[in-house]
């Protein structure tokens, strides 16, 4: 049996990377050392969770300042008035985050939003009309090989393209629905290049899917899984969401061609008929789909459990 986390918490034991980044904000150390200082970060944090016996450890989990702004750095949804500037990469990415004033031009910080029921907020993407939804970053593959290179052959984690597209505002004129395509190819891209790096799985959040969904977001979020899903390049896809149920889109999901589903199982006993959902999962099973066996609680906020196509598992 394996065991696996969902993500381990990035500031460090003694709020490390909080000191660090702060020094960075103040000119008392340089972009290096602060990258230094993170990497060093990663490689302690995934030895932690390899020490306690977790024998599928994520990567991509940390951040510098939030998941979200790197998945939209990462398929290059960076407003166009930022594009421009003759920033560094990391300049950017602190500069959507907290705003920049200097030299190489000014720019006001993107706007905050609170994270679900969470006291965290995350900084709020915007797709505009020139936004080119495109695989830009590759922070995403650096870490995974920097895992490698410490013997671990890890799991990236990414915001999924469903959240993505909930969690971010528009322009006047621009709508979800007209970036379904780039965004499905763009994750696809993704999906190859880390199976090139050697990865074998992929795990996409999801919380957008625990809200209450609209028709019109039950066939925003089929439409984009169904052509993201048509090619995985290899992959197991991991589907995980978090903070409440998936009763609004749990009867399609569970026939998506995915390997794994996560949820907050104290959430679905309250909303879901579990036997029922074992007896679905069984049929599932029979069909030939492929899987990721995964079973054993998580602690976060609440209990987690992953729940894959082919075993519901409950605990007392």
């Amino acid at each position: 049996m394996s065991t696996t986390i969902i993500g381990f918490p990035r500031l460090g034991e003694f709020r490390e990377l909080k000191f660090t980044t702060e020094k960075y904000f103040r000119h008392e150390i340089s972009a290096e050392e602060l990258l230094a200082a993170a990497k060093e970060l990663r490689a302690k944090h995934w030895n932690i969770v390899k020490e306690k016996g977790i024998s599928e450890i994520p990567s991509n989990d940390f951040s510098h300042y939030d998941n979200v702004l790197d998945a939209a750095f990462l398929f290059n949804v960076v407003p166009s008035s930022v594009q421009g500037l003759e920033l560094t990469d990391l300049e950017r990415y602190f500069a959507l985050a907290r705003g920049y004033q200097g030299e190489k031009g000014d720019v006001r910080a993107l706007p905050m939003k609170k994270w679900f029921n969470t006291n965290y907020h995350y900084i709020v993407p915007k797709f505009e009309k020139e936004t080119q939804v495109k695989l830009a970053g590759h922070k995403i593959f650096d870490e995974f090989a920097e895992a490698k290179e410490l013997g671990l052959v890890t799991r990236p984690v990414v915001v999924g393209p469903f959240t993505l597209l909930q969690v971010s505002d528009f322009e006047d004129g621009v709508a979800p629905a007209g970036f379904v395509d780039a965004l499905a190819a763009a994750y696809q891209e993704v999906f190859a290049k880390l199976a090139e790096l050697g990865a074998e799985r992929i795990q996409l959040d999801e919380p957008s899917l625990v809200k209450d969904l609209s028709a019109e977001e039950k066939a925003l979020f089929l439409d984009l899984y169904k052509k993201l899903l048509a090619d995985k390049k290899g992959l197991e896809v991991l589907v995980q969401t978090y903070f409440g149920d998936v009763r609004d889109i749990y009867a399609d999901l569970v026939e998506l061609p995915v390997d794994a589903i996560g949820w907050t199982l104290s959430k679905a006993r309250k909303h879901l008929n579990l036997s029922k959902v074992a007896s679905q999962l069984t049929r599932l099973s029979m069909q030939g789909l492929s899987m990721v066996r995964t079973s054993g609680a998580i602690t976060m906020k609440r209990a987690w459990r992953y729940l894959s196509k082919s075993q519901l598992k409950t605990s007392s």
